[in-house]
């Protein structure tokens, strides 16, 4: 299981892999202590040289990883119902960003997928000054690769539904799936330091 021998690196996880209290999407069991996937994705803001790729297998040899799925951030023209649901998911990609100083504080780095282009990515990472990797997976690579819930276009592209997982130890430990998207980012660092020990 991949809830064993944990504890000594500072968490303990009640249920191990065994189960979540009260249950959960089948996501969560089918994932629970999965490999990390090698696929490799370009990302924003990009600090190596233009064309650059990393996977979520190699980010996460160096850290643990909180990555959140989301639909995308808007690029403009959209219509006034899409317009709102780019504004909820830049307010959780925001979210994220006011909790990464907590999370490095566990040893979580932040991670984002999308299906948007590196393009947008980038011109949304640079305007709100983040510093955590946005992967644009146009090609739903890791959807395919872990068979990730997707939904209908959304300006165009078919998307992500929103989801957050943890990677620990090269594997994946938790799904959050379905996610409250006001919250999200919230919701799991305080889960988190609920069970940092």
């Amino acid at each position: 299981m991949i809830g064993e021998g944990m504890a000594g690196g500072g968490l303990v996880f009640s249920a191990g892999c065994g189960g979540p209290v009260g249950g959960l999407h089948g996501l969560w069991w089918r994932l629970c202590g999965v490999a990390a996937p090698a696929v490799r994705l370009p990302f924003a803001p990009g600090e190596l040289l233009e064309g650059s790729m990393v996977s979520l297998a190699e980010l996460a040899r160096r850290s643990s990883l909180a990555v959140f799925f989301y639909r995308g951030l808007g690029s403009g023209g959209v219509g006034d119902v899409l317009d709102e649901e780019w504004g909820v998911e830049r307010a959780r990609v925001e979210g994220w960003r006011e909790c990464e100083p907590e999370l490095e504080e566990m040893g979580y780095e932040v991670v984002g997928a999308s299906t948007q282009s590196l393009e947008v990515q980038a011109q949304f990472a640079l305007d709100q000054l983040f510093s955590f990797m946005l992967l644009s997976d146009s090609g739903l690579l890791l959807a395919e690769e872990l068979e990730l819930p997707t939904k209908g276009e959304l300006g165009g592209v078919r998307v992500y539904e929103p989801l957050t997982m943890l990677i620990r130890a090269e594997r994946i430990t938790w799904v959050f799936y379905p996610v409250d998207q006001t919250r999200d980012a919230r919701n799991v660092t305080d889960w988190l330091r609920s069970i940092h020990v």
